[in-house]
């Protein structure tokens, strides 16, 4: 049986050895396919497709759960720094990066929730990165860096790797579904 793999990012050596292939999006930043090898079977997903589903009541939910977070890293921030910072003062410093980040990581999320639920359990291999290479200084940078082929792959492998882990847990509502 041939084991499919998660492709998400254009790094020949995450489909080097691959016979089947699951790729999100497909095309690189530089507007070029990056899985080109005809002896892959290759099934397409097209995350615009499955982002363009998200309407305002689920927007809506995201947005108050992102700012719950967010208050509780108002408050670990005050605690770690010994400080009594108002939330002004955390908007001011961290508020812009956190939404955008936040936003980020539930649209990959997302994309991943529907990649499990329509294929099943993929293979998913990471390139071996250290977070520190990924981590933005400022808020400029984030901008930059949330756009990057590498991190987009960091994002999608762990919110792949999250999904598949509730899965296997098991974790569902009254109707049955896996609810994450």
């Amino acid at each position: 049986m041939t084991q499919t793999h998660l492709i998400t990012a254009p790094f020949p050596e995450l489909w080097s050895s691959v016979k089947s292939a699951v790729v999100i999006d497909g095309i690189g930043l530089d507007g070029k396919v990056f899985v080109d090898e005809p002896s892959i079977e290759l099934k397409l997903v097209k995350s615009p497709e499955i982002l363009c589903e998200v309407d305002d009541a689920e927007f809506a939910n995201f947005q108050r759960d992102s700012e719950a977070v967010f208050q509780e890293l108002i408050r670990e921030l005050n605690r770690v720094h010994e400080t009594k910072h108002s939330e002004r003062y955390w908007r001011i410093v961290c508020g812009a990066w956190f939404l955008q980040f936040a936003q980020v990581w539930y649209l990959r999320w997302k994309v991943a929730n529907k990649v499990h639920e329509t294929f099943g359990a993929l293979i998913c291999p990471k390139i071996d990165v250290q977070w520190q290479e990924l981590t933005p200084v400022t808020h400029d940078e984030a901008s930059l860096l949330f756009a990057t082929d590498i991190w987009n792959h960091i994002a999608y492998a762990e919110a792949y790797e999250y999904v598949s882990r509730l899965n296997r847990v098991g974790f569902s509502d009254s109707s049955g579904k896996v609810s994450v």
